[in-house]
C-alpha cells in the first residue's frame, strides 16, 4: 500500500541526498573488468535531519511512522536537492528547454506519454520514470525537438492514489505526427522508512530533535 500524502514535516538544514546504483563487477586474472549494471536506474537515499520540532510536529512525525508501519508501506517526500522538471531540480518550472522535459513525439495514434526527467550527458542520456508529479503543476505543452511553443489542451493527467502510480498524461485526440510533447512539473519522491525503528530526543521543555532514514522506492 502506498501513503499518497507527503512526509509532514520540513526536513533541517543539514539533511542529506543521495543515489545509489548496484554494479556487480568482474576482474578477470589479466586485470581486465567486466562491469554489470544491475541498476538502470539510481535509487535515491535521505538522511532527514529533524531539528526543533514543538510538540504537534513531534505527534504528526510518531504517526506518520505509525501509519506507515514504519518500512511497511511508502509515501511522498518533497526533496530540496530536486523537486522540479527544471534541469537543476530546484527552480520553478517554466515554457522553456531548461525548464520542461521532452516527453515523445506524436504520431497520429498515441494519446499517452509518462512524465519523464532527462539529465546527464547528452552522448548517453539519463532517463528516469515521475511517478508522483505534484497536483496542478503538470503543464503540457507542443513544441519542436529543440524546445515547446505553444501550451497544450485536450489532456488529463494522472497524478497516483493509493494503489496506482501516476505521471501518465493522456490526450483527447492523438498529438498529429511530428509535434513533441513537453511538460514542464513539480513532483515528489515515493519513498519509505529504511528502519522499523524511530528515536526522537527531547532537548528542552516542548522541543525535540532527531532524524530518519528514508529509501527511494521503485513503482511498476
Amino acid at each position: 500500500m502506498f501513503i499518497d500524502d507527503v512526509f509532514p514535516v520540513e526536513a533541517s538544514y543539514g539533511t542529506g541526498a543521495g543515489k545509489d546504483f548496484k554494479t556487480t563487477i568482474y576482474v578477470g586474472s589479466s586485470g581486465i573488468e567486466k562491469r554489470n549494471i544491475n541498476w538502470s536506474v539510481a535509487r535515491g537515499s535521505w538522511s532527514v535531519v529533524l531539528d526543533t520540532l514543538d510538540e504537534d510536529e513531534q505527534a504528526e512525525v510518531i504517526g506518520f511512522f505509525e501509519s506507515a508501519h514504519g518500512a511497511g508501506h511508502g509515501f511522498r517526500l518533497r526533496s530540496t536537492h530536486d523537486w522540479s522538471s527544471a534541469r537543476t531540480g530546484t527552480k520553478a518550472p517554466e515554457m522553456s528547454a531548461k525548464g520542461a522535459q521532452l516527453l515523445g513525439m506524436g504520431t497520429g495514434t498515441r494519446k499517452t506519454f509518462q512524465l519523464i526527467k532527462t539529465s546527464g550527458s547528452k552522448l548517453l542520456p539519463y532517463v528516469r520514470t515521475i511517478s508522483r508529479p505534484l497536483p496542478g503543476t503538470v503543464n503540457v505543452y507542443t513544441g519542436t525537438a529543440q524546445a515547446p511553443v505553444a501550451l497544450a489542451s485536450g489532456y488529463t493527467v494522472n497524478y497516483g492514489d493509493a494503489d496506482n502510480a501516476g505521471g501518465l498524461i493522456t490526450f483527447n485526440t492523438a498529438p498529429s505526427t511530428g509535434t513533441h510533447i513537453w511538460a514542464s512539473f513539480e513532483f515528489d519522491y515515493p519513498v519509505r522508512f529504511a528502519d522499523d525503528k524511530l528515536i526522537l530526543s527531547i532537548d528542552d521543555y516542548g522541543k525535540f530533535s532527531g532524524s530518519v532514514n528514508l529509501v527511494e522506492i521503485k513503482e511498476a
